[in-house]
C-alpha cells in the first residue's frame, strides 16, 4: 500500500482527529514506499561500503576517515523514513481535514523526472487558499500525487491542517476510490 492510500483510506474511515493509527503501522506503510526503499536500501549500501575502507585502513586515517563518513551518511539515509513517518503520524493523529483551492499555478507538469511520484502523476506547484477554522489562508505549494496534472485554477485539494495554527500538515489525495468510495472530506467550521 501507498502513503497516499494509506492516508486516503485512514481520513475516510475517520476523518476526525485523533485518528486510532500509531507510529509503527505508519512506519510499515513507509517502508514499503519508494522513501522507504531508498533511505533503507542506500543507507544499507554506504554502511557496508563502509566495511571496505574501514577494515581495509590498516591504520591509515584517510580511508578510516571516509569510512567513518559512509557509516554517518548511510544512518541518515536510514534515518529519512524514521522522520517522514513521524511527520505522517504526527498529521494523522491531530491534523483536521479540510480543503485547499488552487488561486494560480506556477508550474504544471505532465509526468516526468522532476520527483518519484511526478513521473507517474505529474507535477504542480502554486498558490492555493486554505479553509481553517480559524478563517481562510494563502500559502504557496507543490504537489506530486494522484492527478497532479489535471490541477488548475479552482481545483479542490484535501488536506490535513493543523487546528490551533494556520499551517498544512499534508496533502491527502483527491479522487482516491478505495473499496468503491471517494474519499470524504469534512469542512471545517467557519
Amino acid at each position: 500500500m501507498r502513503v497516499q492510500e494509506f492516508l486516503a483510506g485512514v481520513t475516510q474511515h475517520e476523518p476526525n482527529p485523533p485518528r486510532s493509527v500509531g507510529f509503527g503501522r505508519v512506519l510499515g506503510v513507509v517502508s514499503r514506499s519508494s522513501l522507504g526503499f531508498a533511505g533503507f536500501g542506500f543507507g544499507f549500501l554506504m554502511i557496508v561500503g563502509s566495511l571496505g575502507f574501514l577494515l581495509g585502513s590498516k591504520g591509515a586515517l584517510a580511508p578510516q576517515l571516509i569510512g567513518w563518513a559512509f557509516v554517518f551518511f548511510g544512518l541518515l539515509l536510514i534515518a529519512v523514513p524514521f522522520i517522514y513517518a513521524r511527520r505522517v503520524a504526527h498529521a494523522l493523529k491531530t491534523g483536521v481535514l479540510s480543503t485547499a483551492t488552487v488561486v494560480s499555478l506556477d508550474t504544471s507538469l505532465g509526468p516526468g523526472r522532476k520527483t518519484l511520484d511526478s513521473m507517474k502523476n505529474g507535477f504542480v506547484a502554486g498558490l492555493r487558499r486554505v479553509q481553517h477554522p480559524h478563517g481562510e489562508f494563502e500559502e504557496h505549494f507543490q504537489y506530486d500525487g494522484p492527478d497532479a496534472a489535471d490541477f488548475h485554477p479552482g481545483s479542490s485539494m484535501s488536506v490535513l491542517i493543523a487546528p490551533d495554527k494556520r499551517e498544512v500538515l499534508l496533502d491527502v489525495p483527491r479522487n482516491m476510490k478505495l473499496a468503491g468510495q471517494p474519499t470524504s472530506v469534512v469542512r471545517p467550521r467557519r
